[in-house]
């Protein structure tokens, strides 16, 4: 599933195959990427932001923009070989020499000027990358979540790309669990320092998965790697044995997975007593 893990290896895979090349040829079925006019320029940067995949074109004049949601990927071929898709899916091909880069069934493919994308306001209001190169900036990510309606859930918010860049459903589940919080917990309910571990712990998975090498199998804290809750309905919970749940949650009616018994509203009122006392 992409999150923002998945797209900074797609970014950095990208740089290693097609990075510092010329656009021989380009094509899209996209009505809102009119691709010829990157034809001759060099590909100079390509960056993740959030789920975002960025790519520049010369003087940073054209930038290529996709979004992959639930369906979208980027494959790199060397010319002549079978593609693993097929064509008719195809958003965007980019070829450079011997390679071709093909963007998938992406729901969002854009070609921006660069004076466009500064004044994009989708990506203006994206939080911090927490895939980017400074550190989490806890101050500014609890201004934003101080702007919220305090009766928002936690589970709500930790989605909520505009706070900060990069977590998707899994890594949402997973924080959760790590933390013994229930998602229903309305952020008004929680402590400044709660907040900002929550996104600590978001954080660190996301570096620790970014940089694995295997992409098939992400890993997290529990004691085999895998995941804790995400994807394990009806099998039980590592920690305390109670079968692990799933619904629709939320604003997007995404799957949640959670343990009634670890993450029960007495379980964070537990560790909220805790954030007081220390």
């Amino acid at each position: 599933m992409p999150e923002g893990d998945t797209i900074y290896r797609s970014a950095s895979s990208l740089r290693q195959w097609i990075g510092g090349r010329v656009v021989d040829d380009a094509q899209s079925r996209s009505r809102d990427c009119d691709i010829s006019q990157v034809l001759g320029l060099t590909i100079t940067t390509i960056e993740s932001r959030g789920k975002h995949l960025l790519i520049w074109f010369g003087e940073h004049e054209w930038c290529l923009q996709t979004h992959m949601r639930m369906t979208g990927s980027w494959h790199v071929y060397v010319a002549g070989a079978k593609w693993q898709r097929p064509r008719a899916q195809a958003n965007v091909v980019l070829t450079s020499g011997d390679r071709i880069a093909v963007c998938f069934n992406a729901p969002v493919v854009r070609l921006l000027s660069g004076k466009g994308i500064d004044r994009d306001g989708g990506l203006n209001a994206l939080g911090q990358d927490l895939l980017g190169e400074r550190p989490l900036d806890t101050d500014a990510l609890l201004q934003r979540i101080g702007a919220l309606d305090p009766t928002t859930p936690i589970g709500d918010v930790l989605l909520d790309q505009r706070v900060a860049a990069g977590i998707g459903n899994i890594y949402r589940c997973e924080t959760l669990f790590v933390h013994r919080l229930s998602p229903w917990t309305s952020i008004g309910s929680l402590g400044a320092t709660q907040i900002a571990d929550l996104y600590v712990t978001a954080t660190r998975l996301l570096q620790r998965n970014a940089n694995n090498d295997s992409s098939s199998r992400r890993r997290f804290d529990s004691e085999d790697g895998g995941c804790f809750v995400y994807g394990r309905v009806g099998l039980p919970c590592q920690v305390c044995e109670t079968v692990i749940s799933v619904c629709r949650f939320g604003r997007d009616a995404r799957l949640l997975y959670w343990c009634e018994s670890c993450q029960s509203p007495l379980a964070t009122e537990s560790v909220r007593h805790r954030e007081v006392a220390r």
